[in-house]
Order: C-alpha cells, then structure tokens, then sequence
C-alpha cells in the first residue's frame, strides 16, 4: 500500500485562511478544523509520492511572506493510506446548503426530502462542500434557482465539479461544462459526475482557464462559475468577459474578505456589474453580471 504524507499547520484562523488556498492549489487533500476558539485551529494538507514536500513548505513560505504574516508552526509526517480514509470518511458528514445535500458514498442515510442529493468523495479533488467558498457559491446558486433559467453552464477550475453538477441538477436543460488544470482532479472529477448519474449533460475537460476548444465552442455562457482564487480571477477577467453572454451571470469565489475591492474592480473594468454578495467566515463569493446589450 502507498504512503500518504501530511503537513500540519496550527495558528490562528485569520492567518491558515490565507495558506488554506495555497495547499489546495497543490493538489492535496485539505482538512481545516477547529481546536481551540479563533485564535487556535489546524489546516492539514495530504499529498501522495507525487508531490514534493519541500515544494510544498516553501510555496507556504513564499505566500506567508509576501502577506507580512509569520509562518505558524508546521510538521510533516508520514500517514497510511488506510489511516487516513477512516478518518476523513469519519469527519465528512452530509453538508446541506440551501436546497443542496452534500454526501459521500459512506453515508448510508436517505437525501432528505425536497433536496438535491449530491454524491462527492471527501477529499477527492477541492469542492466536497465543507469549504466556506463552496458553499458560497452553491447559496447563490440557490437563490439563483428561483429566477434564472441558464442553458449554458461553464465551471472553471471545477475540482471535484460539484458546481457544474448542482448548476445540471438545478437546471435540468442545462448542460455544464467544467475546465480543470490538475489532470487528478480531471480524473477524479470525471467519476464523480458519472457516481450522480450526470455524464451526458457535464462534460469535464483538462484546460488552463479558458483555453479550450470546447469553451469556444460552447459559448457565450449564461452562467459561469469560477471558484479559484483571488489572483487568477483577476487576471482571467477578461476572459470571463468575453466567454459570457449578454445578460448572463458569473459567480466569483476562493477570495478572502479583504481580497473582494481587488477582484471586484477587475471584472468591473470589464463591464460587468455587482449584484450579489454572500461571506461564509472569512470567505467571500460575489455574483457579477454583464448588462444586456453588450
């Protein structure tokens, strides 16, 4: 069986919310809990033989120091592949967010009533529904449900594609597609559409961004979702723009609270206009439109 290894961070909740993108940037499995109150938490970050440990420390180092905050105490260490499962599986409840019912295979009870059940692996690929900019953007959806009627989906970034799937199952006619750098992710992604029964209208594909022929083809795009971070949503901008059709809704997420002035005023140099905002603890999901016309 492979060995799995884990690097540990404790400090305080402000400070590991702003490292907590960079492990999951990195492709590893993220695990952020509670020990003490505020001032006293944990972000776990496991990675398998692929990634390169001492990547990973300085990749933290580099963002801790360019935000002026001090690096918080760390350990790294060897875990079991099977360790590890009982645990995470044990720590993954359903996470329910609005008409949305978040669950893994593990879960052995009934989606409740008037829910919309989605199956996603803890762990699997950024997006089991525990993060605060998942939910985020899935409460906009939710409120999005009751008004708009989008045909064309594009998730971009879409990790476990948990996104493009409640936008498929939220919209029955809609087709979704997701953009995903991380060949993992793909993969991983790929299974779990196909787990909820939803292959034929989500349709994953490995691209940087925007860089497919697919996001061509398929465009302009009623709705897109990009759950990334701060810097990369500023600098695709332009992209989203050009990528969404007049009239049409993108949902902006994976940004701290104080990051919002930056994001925001790059995609309204762009055109597009705020019209929603949710925060779940220190995270931030803006909704931005492009007026009719344009």
């Amino acid at each position: 069986m492979t060995d799995l290894w884990r690097i540990a961070l404790e400090g305080d909740y402000d400070t590991l919310s702003h490292l907590e993108p960079v492990l999951e940037t990195l492709g590893g499995a993220i695990g952020f809990f509670e020990k003490d109150g505020r001032a006293h938490w944990r972000l776990e970050g496991l990675f398998d033989e692929t990634a390169r440990a001492g990547d990973v420390q300085a990749a933290l180092a580099v963002s801790a120091k360019s935000a002026g905050i001090p690096m918080p105490e760390t350990r790294v260490e060897a875990v079991a592949d099977r360790d590890w499962l009982t645990e995470n599986l044990a720590s993954f409840p359903p996470v329910p967010v609005g008409r949305y019912f978040l669950y893994g295979s593990h879960y052995e009870g009934t989606v409740p009533a008037g829910r919309i059940g989605l199956q996603v692996e803890a762990g699997a690929a950024f997006g089991s529904g525990e993060h605060g900019t998942t939910q985020g953007c899935l409460r906009i959806l939710d409120g999005m449900a009751k008004w708009a009627r989008p045909a064309r989906v594009l998730d971009v970034g879409c990790g476990s594609a948990v996104l493009a799937m409640a936008a498929a199952r939220t919209w029955p006619r809609a087709f979704a597609l997701g953009t995903e750098i991380d060949k993992r992710s793909v993969r991983m992604a790929r299974e779990t559409v196909a787990n909820n029964n939803l292959t034929p209208r989500v349709k994953i594909v490995r691209a940087d961004g925007y860089r497919h022929d697919a996001v061509r083809r398929g465009g302009p795009w009623d709705l897109i979702l990009a759950n990334i971070l701060a810097r990369p949503l500023m600098g695709l901008a332009g992209d989203l723009a050009a990528n969404l059709a007049p009239g049409g809704s993108a949902v902006l997420s994976g940004l701290l609270k104080h990051q919002e002035r930056r994001v925001l005023a790059a995609h309204e140099a762009r055109g597009l206009v705020l019209r929603e905002r949710e925060v779940v603890g220190n995270w931030a999901t803006l909704r931005v439109a492009k007026p009719a016309g344009r």
